[in-house]
C-alpha cells in the first residue's frame, strides 16, 4: 500500500499522542477533556476532532462506556510510521534493511496483475516473473516500519497505464533476497491489502525453489545503496 494521503498536523499530533498512551496496541480509554488537555484544545474541540478522526478511519472508538475507548487502525498507523521513516532516513542511514513475514495465500489476483504487467517487468527488471506473488504477513509492527522504510528508496517504478477494458496503477519495485535468492518487493499504488502485507515477484514459483508453505517464517533483505 502506497500512502499518497495528506494528513492535517493536528490530526497527526493527536495520532502521536494516542501512541503515547499505547493506542496502536489496543483499547484506551481516554475522555475528551483529557485528549484535549494534551493537545492544547478544548474538550468540545477535541471531541470534533475524535469524530473526525474516527470518520475517516484513523481511529476505532468503543462508545459502550462512560468514556471513549480508542484504538488507532493500521490506516492510522501507516502516516506515523512513514513520517518517523523519513526522520530515520535523515538521521541515519542503513547499509541493510531486513524484515520478517508470514507465507499466506493471498487472494488469488496476484497471477492476473502479474501477467498484466509482465512486459514491464521485462523492460525495466529483465525477466518476466512467474504468474503469481508471494505473500508475506509482516510479523511485528517494527516489520512494518521497516517495510514501510523501502518506500523512502529510489527503486523501479513502472508506471500506470490504460487498456480497452480499464486503467491500472503505478507500481514501485525493489531488489531484495530471500535465503540468498534475488527477488523483487511490489508495492501497487491499488491493492486490497494493508500496510502489514508485501507482495513478492521472481522469475520462478518461490515457494517451489524455496520449498515455502503457509505459516513459513521468512527474512527478507533489501541491499540500500
Amino acid at each position: 500500500m502506497i500512502s499518497n494521503k495528506r494528513m492535517k498536523p493536528m490530526h497527526l499530533l493527536a495520532l502521536i499522542k494516542l501512541i503515547e498512551l499505547g493506542a496502536h496496541r489496543e483499547l484506551i480509554e481516554i475522555s475528551t477533556r483529557k485528549l484535549g488537555s494534551l493537545l492544547g484544545l478544548s474538550q468540545q474541540s477535541a471531541s470534533r476532532l475524535l469524530k473526525t478522526l474516527e470518520e475517516e478511519k484513523l481511529i476505532e472508538r468503543d462508545k459502550s462506556f462512560r468514556r471513549s475507548r480508542v484504538r488507532i487502525t493500521m490506516e492510522g498507523l501507516v502516516p506515523i510510521i512513514d513520517l518517523y521513516n523519513v526522520l530515520k532516513n535523515i538521521l541515519e542511514k542503513p547499509t541493510m534493511l531486513i524484515f520478517r513475514g508470514i507465507v499466506f495465500s493471498g487472494l488469488g489476483e496476484g497471477a492476473y496483475y502479474v501477467r498484466v504487467y509482465s512486459r514491464f517487468f521485462l523492460e525495466k527488471m529483465g525477466f518476466i516473473p512467474y504468474p503469481g506473488t508471494l505473500n508475506l504477513k509482516l510479523k511485528s509492527l517494527d516489520d512494518i516500519k521497516i517495510a514501510r522504510s523501502i518506500l523512502m528508496l529510489p527503486g523501479i517504478t513502472i508506471k500506470g497505464f490504460s487498456n480497452d477494458s480499464r486503467s491500472y496503477g503505478d507500481v514501485k519495485c525493489y531488489k531484495a533476497y530471500i535465503k540468498g535468492e534475488e527477488v523483487y518487493l511490489v508495492f501497487p499504488e491499488r491493492t486490497h491489502y494493508g500496510a502489514d502485507v508485501v507482495e513478492v515477484i521472481s522469475a520462478e514459483n518461490l515457494r517451489d525453489k524455496l520449498k515455502l508453505k503457509d505459516g513459513d517464517i521468512v527474512d527478507v533483505e533489501i541491499p540500500v545503496s
